[in-house]
């Protein structure tokens, strides 16, 4: 899972330049342009995306306190 996970971060970097749409005169429910509602969607996957990154391949350590470089706690 994590690894199609980071897989599809640049398959969604790549979809975030949508020149596709640029010149596109249709309108989405009479009020959208085309690029405005494909970014839209794509700000919706990319959450949904970064969300499930979080939960299924964020490091289970990475929330531990680590101890210091010298192994000794350091006095402010």
């Amino acid at each position: 899972m994590k690894a199609i996970l980071l897989a599809g971060l640049p398959v969604l970097y790549l979809l975030h330049q949508d020149w596709f749409f640029w010149n596109d005169p249709r309108m989405l429910f009479g009020i959208f342009p085309a690029a405005l509602a494909y970014q839209l969607g794509y700000t919706l996957v990319v959450c949904g995306w970064m969300t499930a990154l979080v939960l299924f391949a964020w490091p289970k350590d990475a929330d531990e306190p680590q101890p210091l470089s010298g192994g000794k706690e350091e006095s402010r």
